[in-house]
């Protein structure tokens, strides 16, 4: 909806009411919502949109598979056991002076375990382990920002519709003033003192706009079908919405709004910690230079021979039992600089990561700044809003007794309708726009979002 400025429009907008009023005369006279409707608050449709949307179900199943991507990496520290198996029938090999006979068998046979475990790896594990933990942080704050998102949106929805609704009653406050203009026209036709022309006039203004009906209804139609798939209802369920816009605000003030941006915005904190995990994976390329230190211990059971039906396991004068247990230090020497070109990487990465946390927060801070004095500027435009529905009500029933007596023409009193109407929209509008800007206030502070 949109407030009417000139003339043309105004007398369009005037019998676009006559004409909605008249189609809900002729139908049913009046809203009735069925008896089997879902009565819905705006909290409550917050929490079936939280509860619904699939958004927010991608993100958590996201953050439960980063989950287990930490715990597969906490692993690391801990000890590998691995078993093996190996049948070999060696089918061609040398005897000579250099392999003489029964140096090598026909078949070998062996199973066994070996155990690892890492004892020093100079950072590589404390900081896989950090950066798989910082992104499982990341993933949970990432939920938290489509959950404010969720919260906005279900608070918009909700208030289009009851902004369409308020719409609606207008239009029926407008079209029993209509009526009342009629009979009054009709008590002036039998004093004798009204023309035929105001007659036929006030009869075709109400009749000349049927077909606008149709878009009104659709406007109201769309606004509850968009909330019924934010709240995840099906399209056929009737609702009814129980809140209404509140009458009184006060003002905000910047400072002290923006400092619940800074320590509370989901965005702002997983930006900050994406720069944390930069640090650590910058920490983790580097460790790559150093040494790694880990202990193993092995079990064989081995054995040959030349007899394949003799082979098998438990056989004693075949099989033999080892063991050993060590050290193993590995030492990086030289690997022609893909240790250095992933540090520059993942150095690059972090210099982006923060050029978007500085780009972001301060894109939202101007946000927030020009949310703040929207609103204070509607809170302000209210109050004259109001004011102006009470000077348009009491002018227009002056109107009306004026047009009782002759004093002013149907086209005046038309416009003192009109001029009614446009107040009572403008009022809408301006309570309308302030409350979805107090919800995008309330998105930028993480209002309801626990964080």
């Amino acid at each position: 909806m949109k407030i009417i400025k000139n003339k043309r429009e105004k007398v369009v907008f005037i019998l676009a009411l006559f004409v909605i009023a008249l189609a809900f005369e002729v139908s049913t006279g009046a809203i009735d919502m069925p008896a089997s409707s879902l009565k819905i608050s705006m909290d409550e449709s917050i929490e079936s949109a939280l509860g619904s949307m699939e958004d927010i179900k991608a993100r958590e199943v996201q953050a439960e598979k980063t989950y287990h991507k930490y715990r597969e990496t906490q692993a690391l520290r801990y000890p590998d056991l691995v078993g093996h198996g190996e049948w070999t029938n060696n089918a061609r090999y040398p005897v000579n002076q250099r392999y003489p006979a029964g140096g090598i068998s026909d078949y070998e046979l062996g199973i066994g375990a070996v155990l690892r475990q890492v004892v020093w790896s100079f950072g590589r594990i404390s900081s896989a382990v950090e950066a798989a933990e910082k992104s499982l942080e990341i993933s949970k704050l990432d939920v938290q920002v489509k959950k404010a998102d969720v919260i906005y949106r279900a608070k918009v929805s909700y208030f289009t519709l009851i902004f369409a609704q308020r719409g609606l009653d207008i239009v029926l406050e407008s079209y029993q003033n209509s009526l009342d203009n009629k009979k009054i026209l009709q008590d002036r036709s039998v004093m004798g003192r009204v023309s035929r022309k105001d007659n036929i006039k006030i009869e075709a203004d109400i009749a000349a706009r049927v077909p606008l009906v149709t878009n009104v209804k659709a406007d109201i139609i769309s606004a509850e079908n968009t909330l019924k798939r934010i709240m995840g209802l099906d399209f056929d369920t009737e609702i009814e919405i129980t809140d209404t816009f509140e009458e009184n605000y006060s003002e905000k003030e910047y400072d002290e709004l923006v400092r619940y941006l800074w320590e509370k915005e989901p965005t702002l904190k997983m930006l900050e910690e994406n720069i944390s995990l930069q640090n650590t994976l910058i920490k983790g390329e580097m460790s790559e230079y150093l040494p790694n230190i880990s202990a193993f211990a092995t079990w064989d059971y081995m054995g040959r021979s030349d007899q394949a039906k003799d082979w098998y396991v438990g056989k004693e004068r075949l099989m033999d039992h080892f063991g050993t247990i060590g050290l193993q230090l590995e030492i990086p020497i030289f690997d022609c600089g893909r240790v250095s070109e992933k540090i520059k990487q993942a150095q690059k990465e972090k210099e982006k990561a923060v050029l978007e946390f500085e780009k972001v927060s301060r894109d939202l801070a101007l946000e927030l700044k020009n949310a703040v004095s929207d609103y204070n500027e509607y809170v302000k435009t209210l109050q004259a809003n109001i004011k102006s529905v009470n000077l348009s009500e009491k002018s227009f029933k002056l109107f009306q007794d004026f047009f009782r007596t002759g004093q002013v023409t149907l086209l005046e009193l038309n416009d003192a309708e009109l001029s009614l109407a446009n107040q009572k929209l403008a009022r809408d509008t301006t309570l309308f726009n302030l409350n979805v800007t107090l919800a995008r206030i309330e998105r930028l502070i993480a209002e309801g979002v626990d964080t």
